[in-house]
């Protein structure tokens, strides 16, 4: 077993929620697997690790970018999966730089959110699915009191701003 590895996503929360089938899937290959986050969204994504002793969400004040890269945790880690727009040109060209900062950098390409994120880092985008829910005392109590009920889920903002 690896010793850790830290997960970047997209900024978003959505795009971290999307991340955390991954993290729980690398928490079987590493000892300590670091999801970085805004620091807005720590609460939140801390939430679906609680069964997860060896998932750590390291929160950032800053937005994402160089800064983080030197920060000591990602001169200790094996492995850093760097998703969405930190694949991109603009982080591309320093990929060398990070290289010799943070070790290991897996790097793939394709366009379609959020099973994307997966095939970037060459990890199964099944992992999503298979990983995804937590079965819980409490998930079954509310799937039963609402499976016969339809509804639709909507939010009108994200973190780029409020949509509508």
């Amino acid at each position: 077993m690896k010793k850790s590895c830290a997960v970047i996503p997209h900024n978003g929360l959505g795009d971290n929620i999307n991340s955390v089938s991954m993290c729980k899937y690398l928490s079987t290959i590493y000892k300590k697997v670091y999801h970085i986050c805004r620091y807005s969204f720590h609460e939140n994504i801390s939430l679906f690790y609680d069964k997860y002793k060896n998932i750590e969400v390291y929160k950032l004040n800053c937005d994402f970018g160089k800064n983080f890269f030197v920060n000591n945790i990602f001169k200790t880690v094996d492995d850093v999966y760097l998703l969405g727009i930190h694949q991109n040109n603009k982080y591309k060209r320093n990929i060398e730089e990070y290289t010799n900062i943070i070790g290991d950098i897996k790097l793939y390409d394709d366009n379609i959110v959020p099973l994307s994120f997966y095939n970037m880092v060459n990890i199964n985008p099944n992992v999503y699915f298979k990983y995804n829910i937590d079965d819980t005392k409490e998930s079954n109590i509310l799937y039963r009191l609402i499976e016969n009920i339809d509804y639709i889920f909507i939010h009108n903002s994200s973190s780029s701003g409020i949509k509508f």
